[in-house]
């Protein structure tokens, strides 16, 4: 048994903090507790109650002011998050924010700031850094099977004519506050931790309201990689999800499988040559020795995450995602919804 277990308080009760966070914190119950909810949709909240054995509250104030949290999970409209999140650090309360964190850098200062005035902690809820297709194939990368990573591709989407309030600009929605925060955190894994140049186009395709349903943004990192995310609310044809370019390789992943190959033996160094080359030749003739492995991908770890989380809150250590990454995800984003007019 944990030593502390850390109780936490939901909210916004919806497709977030209900369908996922809820479900996922229950599969832990030496670690956390719900014990209060509260969401603008009074009956939300108390279902949780009646499901967990939590409080509802009726609005924010009592909610902020229960003595029994420990944890405020946010997990309201894009468009609260920081304003909540604020409101919860100065109650007194650790807090964990749904993505995205914030929707401009000033914003994400704003909070980071706030938690230093105050003494508690936040937590970008960067889940996806915890996925088994990256850890994998980051670990890839780290034995240098594929050699220095010149570029990383990400593609998710589907034909999707969505209609929900992320559709709306007004609350925050769109693909960029979407899925964007996942995909770009992603890059900036492979690409050196930092876009030093940012190429963004958005458009809205077939989704309703006046959000984008298309992101396509490119990225330079500081040693020259480069990193190409297509989020696509209007794709037919799948894609693989992950597609990792080095020079001796590369790896294709999929949410449930991936295909790595790679040269196994350090090739010897070649010279150009000034003549003209033979008939039929159109240069080295070398033999390639590939080495090529298929597997299937197990699926994603949620007590990595929640763990981390619970080490974080309970017992003070690190937490994988540092603000200056979590800062640059919404930077990213920030730059591109600047930059991008649909």
């Amino acid at each position: 048994m944990s030593e502390k277990i850390v109780r936490v308080g939901i909210w916004g009760i919806g497709r977030a903090g209900y369908g996922m966070i809820r479900s996922e914190l229950l599969q832990f119950p030496e670690k956390f507790k719900i014990v209060a909810g509260y969401d603008i949709i009074p009956d939300r909240a108390a279902k949780l109650a009646d499901e967990v054995g939590a409080k509802a509250h009726a609005d924010a104030e009592s909610f902020l002011a229960d003595p029994n949290i420990d944890m405020v999970v946010v997990a309201t409209r894009s468009f609260n998050h920081v304003e909540h999140a604020i409101q919860a650090l100065r109650a007194g309360k650790d807090v964990l924010v749904e993505k995205p964190m914030a929707t401009s850098v000033e914003d994400v200062d704003r909070l980071y700031g706030v938690a230093a005035e105050t003494g508690r902690k936040i937590v970008a809820r960067h889940n996806r850094r915890f996925d088994k297709h990256f850890v994998l194939a980051k670990e890839i990368v780290a034995k240098g099977l594929i050699g220095e990573v010149y570029l990383v591709q990400i593609r998710t989407g589907g034909y999707n004519r969505r209609d929900d309030w992320q559709t709306m600009r007004q609350f925050g929605g769109g693909q960029l506050f979407n899925w964007g925060p996942h995909c770009i955190d992603w890059a900036l894994q492979f690409i050196g931790g930092r876009a030093v140049e940012i190429q963004p186009s958005l458009k809205r395709l077939v989704c309703a309201g006046e959000a984008e349903d298309f992101v396509k943004i490119n990225m330079r990192g500081p040693g020259g990689a480069l990193a190409d995310i297509e989020i696509n609310g209007a794709g037919v044809f799948p894609q693989p999800l992950m597609l990792v370019q080095g020079t001796r390789g590369a790896i294709s992943l999929s949410w449930d499988k991936y295909t790595l190959k790679y040269l196994a033996e350090e090739l010897p160094p070649i010279l150009p040559k000034p003549g003209t080359p033979g008939e039929g030749s159109f240069g080295n003739t070398e033999k390639l020795q590939w080495t090529e492995v298929e597997a299937e991908i197990v699926p994603e770890d949620k007590a990595t995450f929640w763990g981390a989380v619970y080490d974080r809150v309970a017992l003070n250590k690190p937490f994988p995602i540092t603000p200056e990454q979590a800062r640059e995800v919404i930077r990213v984003i920030d730059t591109a919804s600047r930059i991008c007019t649909l």
